[in-house]
């Protein structure tokens, strides 16, 4: 991950060049990474950001589209001067999506989910941050109850695995059987659990996700 205040001052050198910043929050916002986003967890400051599913809690279809203020003075300035604001969406203002998601934005607020991420994410970093040293784990990286793993055949020479012997997908399918979902993309894993989860239950959590590159390593072993 990049060094704190890196997009700080990467975003001085596109604000110099006029460039506009997209922050995608689909995944990084509603307090998964200790803040309500992403962007305050990495001091980016962004024009426009989009999310999606969290708004609800996933439990109805929803996204938007927010921008600063700056921002939407300009869009409204260029539809003034072509008559028409050219950006609409099916299932827009959707009334029902609307109702369910500001419920259970209001029980976020009541429950102080956010809150409750920093307090467990200090244990579920360091149950994460203990798999460096098994023998498929190259990198651990994470912030608040996001974790990313990257598997390689040598963690030293950065050497990764054939990608036909599909390491990710051992892992990933090995976890599964424990009754852990994660997913893996390529060679990298993503564990990312419910923001509601206590710290007994991380260390449930934990002790399964270190039994799948445990079975996995059994596999490739003589491989490797």
């Amino acid at each position: 991950m990049p060094p704190m205040g890196y997009w700080e001052e990467m975003q001085a050198v596109l604000r110099k060049c006029g460039i506009t910043v997209l922050v995608d929050e689909v995944v990084c916002g509603f307090g998964r990474t200790g803040n309500m986003w992403g962007s305050e967890t990495r001091e980016l400051k962004p024009d426009l950001m989009s999310c999606a599913k969290a708004p609800s809690a996933a439990l109805f279809p929803i996204s938007a589209l927010m921008f600063t203020d700056e921002m939407y003075a300009e869009m409204m300035r260029n539809s003034d001067e072509v008559g028409t604001f050219g950006l609409g969406c099916a299932c827009a203002g959707h009334p029902v999506g609307a109702t369910v998601s500001l419920e259970a934005l209001d029980i976020h607020d009541a429950i102080d989910l956010t809150g409750h991420v920093r307090k467990v994410s200090e244990t579920f970093l360091a149950r994460c941050n203990e798999m460096i040293d098994h023998p498929l784990v190259a990198d651990v990286r994470g912030a608040g109850l996001f974790c990313g793993f990257e598997l390689m055949k040598d963690a030293k020479a950065r050497e990764p695995f054939d990608p036909s012997w599909k390491v990710g997908e051992l892992v990933q399918d090995f976890a599964h059987d424990r009754g852990l979902y994660l997913r893996s993309n390529g060679d990298r894993m993503s564990f990312m659990p419910p923001l509601i989860i206590s710290e007994d239950k991380i260390g449930i959590a934990a002790e399964r996700f270190r039994g799948a590159p445990d079975h996995a390593w059994a596999v490739v072993r003589d491989r490797a």
